[in-house]
């Protein structure tokens, strides 16, 4: 059986809106995705590591990610890889 990983953020589905708006809710933080310039987040949110842990964790729980949508035709193209 052949396995294939695929990566969820931004690949199959949009992560960071609902991220960016959890950042500004709770963290109080105003990034737009352009300021998104690499995967540090350590230096994009300008926090350590252990803050990172925590936002990260806290955001799996919250609403906006619970809102997190496919993005467009990716639904299609992992039935495709299925056959």
């Amino acid at each position: 059986m052949t396995v294939i990983a695929i990566d969820k953020d931004e690949v199959i589905a949009d992560f960071f809106t609902p991220f960016l708006c959890y950042i500004e809710r709770v963290e109080n933080i105003k990034l737009t995705k352009e300021q998104l310039t690499h995967f540090d987040l350590t230096k994009v949110l300008n926090v350590s590591q252990h803050e990172v842990k925590r936002i990260l964790d806290e955001f799996h729980r919250s609403k906006e990610y619970k809102s997190i949508q496919p993005l467009e035709g990716s639904q299609n193209a992992i039935q495709q890889l299925q056959k």
